[in-house]
């Protein structure tokens, strides 16, 4: 389901006919992807991908993110870089925070997880030992 020409998953694999066709195209599917791979080998990972690597994957995602208006495909974008140590998470946070993650226009499970995944940054890089630095979720819930 992976499209290489465009660095990203599609949303669906439809039959039509005797013909298997991709429609659609999931940033959180492939962030969701590169998550799961980052365990595996660049073997396994450039098998999956068609050849290209996590990093250049999560690198095109990096350069769409001005076109991203959803906060739980951002958060997601944010894990996977956060995985693979890709580096750029500064530009990523910054695209979260210009969605405004505490507004009540995103739904609670998408300001939670966007909320987690900033934790785990931290903490992965040092931050956050201990406690949580941005909790975006208290009087959400």
């Amino acid at each position: 389901m992976y499209r290489p020409e465009e660095r990203i998953f599609a949303f669906r694999l439809r039959r039509i006919g005797n013909v298997d066709r991709l429609e659609g195209a999931s940033v959180r599917y492939t962030a969701m992807a590169l998550i799961g791979l980052s365990g595996e080998s660049d073997e396994i990972a450039h098998d999956v991908l068609d050849g290209q690597s996590m990093h250049d994957v999560c690198t095109g995602m990096i350069e769409r993110l001005d076109s991203i208006a959803n906060l739980g495909d951002v958060a997601a974008i944010l894990w996977a870089a956060v995985e693979m140590n890709h580096g750029h998470t500064d530009r990523i946070l910054r695209q979260m925070m210009l969605l405004d993650p505490t507004s009540m226009r995103h739904p609670t499970v998408e300001r939670m997880g966007a909320d987690r995944t900033v934790d785990r940054s931290e903490l992965h890089h040092g931050a956050g030992a201990g406690g949580t630095t941005c909790d975006w979720t208290q009087g959400f819930i």
